[in-house]
Parts: C-alpha cells; structure tokens; sequence
C-alpha cells in the first residue's frame, strides 16, 4: 500500500511540474527577426547604364551619360507622402541643393499614376526640379522591388555609375546635403598650400 501511494505521490508531483513549467529547463527561446536598422546604406550589384534615361513631366529627358560629373538625388516619393512632400519642399528651398550647378535633384512618383495631378500638384508647390513617373527600368535601375516604403532616395556620384541608398529614416534633406557635400568634396579636393620659401 506504501509502495502504491508513493507512487501516486510520485506521478502527481510530476503533473504538477509539467503544468507549472520547469524553469531550469525552458525551451528554446523564440527566434526574434533581427531589427531594420533606421536607414542603409547600400552599393548596387550592377553599375548604372549610362543609358539611363528620365523623362519629367513636361517631355523633357535626362540621360544619366548627360549626368556625369554631377551629384545625382534620385528622390522616390508620392503626392500621399507627407514626410516626402516636406523634404521635397526642403530641397527647393535649399540654394545648395536647388541651385548648385555641381548637384541635379530628380523627383522620381513611385506611387500616382496620374501624370495630370502630378503635373498640378508640382505647380502648387513650385518645385522648379525635374519630376518623373517611375517606370519599371528605374525601380529595378535603383533596387525598389515588391512592396516600397517611401520615401527612398538614390544619390549617384559624379562618375555617374554607382549610387548609395538612403532609406525612409535617413532620406531627409539634412542627410542628402550632408551626402552631397561629402561627394563633391572628394571629387574637387581643396589643393594643398605650397609653404612659402624660408628666408636664407
């Protein structure tokens, strides 16, 4: 009988452990996707076809081979875009960026397929900058595949073959004239002052 309720004993606390959990031999934690970080930077697999070509909204195009020795802003965004609408208006209002003959802003609607209201929407807020409908060529040129969050923005160096990918974190005005800048420093170097001879 001893033998019997010890048993019992036995296989009742076993239960009670199982249903309790036993701490000192918890399962595999579950795997967490490692997190995205705020923006990347990223180098194409492929360079960019001097081909390339944009075409804005009023006929004009611009062939990324007419491009070379310019800092090219390649700026996805959509009228629905907020934040992209303000960094857009950003840009224009930046004589550094909008005006410098050294930097081409391109404004690349990856999300309207109205080129009409794109057109109005444009003139409302005087964005004086080409502004082009994406194409298939220039999402898969730039890496935008499956579903996008905008806004993203491509800068192309001046040697108008690779380009670095900011994305919705870092494709602000301050981080694109921050990038800018450093592209054309290392492609127009201040020379180094020659020392002025010593005196004998």
């Amino acid at each position: 009988m001893n033998q019997t309720h010890r048993l019992l004993t036995i296989l009742l606390l076993g239960g009670l452990l199982t249903l309790a959990g036993c701490p000192g031999r918890s399962g595999p934690a579950p795997t967490t996707p490692a997190a995205t970080p705020p923006g990347e930077t990223v180098k194409p697999t492929t360079t960019l076809s001097p081909d390339l070509t944009f075409t804005a909204l009023d006929g004009k195009t611009l062939k990324l081979s007419e491009l070379k020795g310019k800092v090219v802003v390649v700026d996805f965004w959509g009228m629905l875009c907020s934040g992209c609408v303000e960094e857009l208006g950003k840009y224009e209002a930046d004589p550094s960026l909008s005006k410098n003959p050294k930097v081409q802003i391109i404004a690349v609607d990856n999300q309207d397929t109205a080129p009409e209201a794109v057109r109005k929407f444009v003139q409302e807020h005087g964005w004086t900058y080409p502004v082009v409908m994406a194409t298939e060529e220039l999402r898969q040129a730039f890496g935008l595949v499956g579903k996008v969050v905008l806004p993203q923005v491509r800068i192309i160096g001046p040697e108008g073959t690779s380009f670095t990918a900011l994305g919705p974190a870092e494709a602000n005005a301050e981080q694109v004239k921050k990038r800018v800048g450093a592209l054309l420093s290392a492609a127009n170097p201040m020379p180094t002052p020659t020392p002025a001879p010593s005196k004998p």
